[in-house]
């Protein structure tokens, strides 16, 4: 871009449509649409030179020159003074977590494609200003979910670094699903019980749905009101590892064909809808049997001399034994699901994210990561463009209150933006019956018998 293309942009931006002389604050907000439109569409950004961004704008009194100036300030901005406007700070967020482009690639994408210098190091704390923001809107989520009486959680080894150190250590993040409603990411340095007494309210009552780890069964030893579920997806995972190695082939094979029973059932109730009553009721009929077989079967293996306890079908028996009683649970509730795999197919973004930027920047830093995964995690659960969502919630949060925060959840939004469509599409029906109404009455065609049918009422 040659100096006077830039100074004609620039003059452009200083200038409207009519010619007509912007004020500081027009000048300013045409500059973040240019970057906002730019970081959208893949257009061009703006060199824009010669103009000085300004966090107030100045008007003076036609009639009174001598007056001093007016001030007002500028609406409340995500960063305080910066250039960068909430549609470019949702477009590196949506980059980094939902497209899985590091900061430094975001930064030879600017500066090769668009000519434009954003260091990482600034992109870095736009996206803590994104996170810290968003904070509240993770902690309404989290309130509202465990009002509940049922919650999948499940933990995943993410590194960060630790300066001084030499070498990245290891911190968790812990994931946190409720079928058909959102998912939650805490960041933790450890995988202890600690993890989940420090997230989970004390007043929480309910089923927590989760693998053999330990630290469930010591967080439900220290809490009352609080029963586990196992899962059987990882039940059926070890006995298929035992099968693929060849161990006991036609024996593993035959539990895995027993478990698939279990799936072809739920699929039928899935198929169906089925509430939880109709669950309840199906599986204790259909899948109690089953489960009696299973148990059976495997007590008669486990005494066998031929079946080693360490090799990798014994390990599968233990597992399933020692884990029976959360097994069961599913069959005795309707609300329990046969598996965790919701929890677990929710992380499966985080880890297409590690292998592109590898770790987190730091252990202070993991939080950051923690709340923007459960933001657009919880829009895919809805069906929400994550992108379409950070970019409206990021221009409206910097006017509202805490109290308007249960307004933007992500469950808030979509029910918004549905009754906004039905409302529109209402909208557009009465203004077609009432062009056909006006060309039926304009053609002088009889309208007598023309009966309004509840199709048409609009109330």
């Amino acid at each position: 871009m040659t100096d006077s293309d830039s100074k004609e942009k620039a003059q452009l931006l200083k200038t409207d449509g009519l010619g007509r002389v912007r004020t500081p604050h027009d000048q300013r907000e045409a500059i973040l649409d240019a970057f906002e439109a730019s970081a959208l569409s893949g257009a061009k950004f703006a060199q824009i030179h010669g103009i000085k961004y300004q966090t107030f704008a100045t008007w003076r009194q036609k009639r009174r020159r001598e007056a001093p100036p007016i001030v007002a300030a500028l609406p409340p901005k995500l960063v305080d003074g910066g250039i960068a406007s909430p549609g470019l700070l949702s477009q590196i967020v949506i980059a980094k977590y939902c497209d899985h482009l590091p900061l430094y690639r975001q930064e030879q994408i600017f500066s090769q494609r668009h000519g434009v210098e954003i260091p990482r190091q600034t992109m870095a704390r736009w996206v803590e200003v994104v996170a810290d923001w968003l904070r509240p809107i993770h902690n309404e989520m989290a309130r509202k979910m465990f009002t509940g009486s049922y919650v999948g959680a499940d933990e995943t080894p993410i590194k960060y670094l630790e300066p001084g150190s030499g070498k990245a250590e290891q911190g968790y993040l812990w994931a946190y699903r409720v079928p058909g409603g959102d998912t939650l990411f805490d960041w933790h340095l450890g995988r202890g019980h600690e993890c989940l007494e420090s997230f989970s309210p004390e007043s929480y009552k309910g089923i927590i749905q989760c693998d053999g780890y330990g630290a469930y069964k010591t967080y439900v030893s220290d809490r009352e009101g609080i029963d586990l579920a196992g899962c059987w997806a990882h039940a059926r995972r070890k006995f298929h590892d035992a099968f693929k190695v060849g161990e006991h082939r036609e024996i593993s094979g035959w539990i895995i064909r027993q478990i698939q029973h279990f799936y072809r059932i739920e699929k039928k109730l899935r198929d169906c809808r089925a509430g939880t009553s109709l669950r309840k009721v199906v599986r204790s009929h259909e899948s109690k049997p089953i489960l009696k077989r299973i148990k059976k079967a495997l007590l008669i293996f486990k005494n066998r001399s031929s079946i080693l306890p360490k090799s990798l079908f014994g390990k599968a028996i233990s597992y399933t034994l020692n884990q029976w009683e959360l097994l069961e649970v599913y069959v005795n509730n309707g609300l329990v699901e046969i598996d965790n795999n919701l929890t677990e197919n929710a992380i499966r973004p985080t880890a297409i994210g590690k292998k592109n930027w590898l770790f987190i920047g730091s252990k202070e830093s993991g939080w950051r990561s923690a709340i923007i995964y459960s933001i657009i995690e919880s829009c895919r659960n809805r069906g929400i463009d994550p992108a379409e969502y950070m970019r409206d919630v990021l221009t409206r949060l910097p006017s509202m209150t805490n109290w308007q925060i249960s307004e933007i959840t992500p469950k808030a939004w979509a029910e918004a933006k549905a009754d906004a469509e039905k409302l529109d599409a209402v909208s557009k029906s009465a203004h077609l019956f009432a062009y056909n109404i006006c060309n039926l009455t304009s053609s002088g065609a009889r309208c007598e018998a023309y009966t309004l049918t509840p199709r048409h009422h609009i109330s």
